[in-house]
């Protein structure tokens, strides 16, 4: 896709976290390595509403969760993402280095991006952005095992270690056409943040709008 765009080759970097990239001479990110949401582990919604509670599916051997896979996907739990034109579970020519996370350093604040319902719990630790972005869908993924509970408990377990000011969540639309989105709405975000006395700021934003959380010069 970078080439795509024609981007130039000298600017394109391989990561598969670790490294920190300066992105100007006050602006870089750092990258992590993460984890994906556990798409093979079933889910009491297809690809799991976030208000679900899953439990078990613990210990399972890496070739068992590939078999559990086929059967969703060929019972199409998985929406039209099994048959898209790029299929999500193939590797690239360029292979795949798994998922990663951002951490994006600026001079009004840092910025934590992630856009999968999984993560390393001594990475997000050792982490606190002023504004963090983050997935909502599917079963979560905790150090390599799907969460016991829900995916608005993986969720307060996210912002709790972070504990950012600022707030963003996205992924949670029909992004696989399946029609069950993850969440219609935030109300039970903004019922679980107010329960656990959070001070983060949720922000709730239309599709392809913009918000501005840093201040604008000029």
């Amino acid at each position: 896709m970078i080439e795509e765009e024609g981007i130039p080759q000298d600017q394109v970097l391989p990561v598969s976290g670790g490294e920190e990239i300066r992105l100007s001479d006050d602006v870089s990110v750092q990258v992590f390595p993460s984890l994906h949401s556990c798409i093979w582990a079933p889910t009491t919604g297809g690809l799991g509403k976030m208000s679900d509670i899953c439990v078990g599916d613990i210990n399972v051997f890496h070739q068992d969760r590939l078999d559990l896979l086929s059967e969703r996907v060929g019972k199409r739990e998985l929406g039209d993402l099994a048959s898209s034109s790029m299929p999500w579970n193939h590797q690239t020519p360029r292979g795949d280095g798994g998922a990663l996370c951002y951490l994006i350093k600026t001079p009004y604040g840092d910025i934590f991006y992630k856009d999968t319902m999984g993560h390393y719990s001594s990475i997000l630790e050792s982490i606190s952005p002023d504004i963090a972005l983050l997935a909502a869908a599917g079963r979560g993924n905790i150090d390599g095992e799907p969460i016991q509970g829900s995916g608005i408990d993986f969720l307060m377990k996210e912002i709790n270690a972070l504990n950012p000011s600022e707030l963003v969540l996205g992924h949670y639309d029909d992004f696989s056409g399946s029609g069950t989105p993850a969440m219609q709405d935030l109300l039970e975000v903004y019922g679980a943040l107010n329960q656990a006395k959070s001070t983060a700021n949720l922000h709730e934003i239309e599709f392809n709008t913009k918000l501005s959380l840093f201040p604008v010069e000029g």
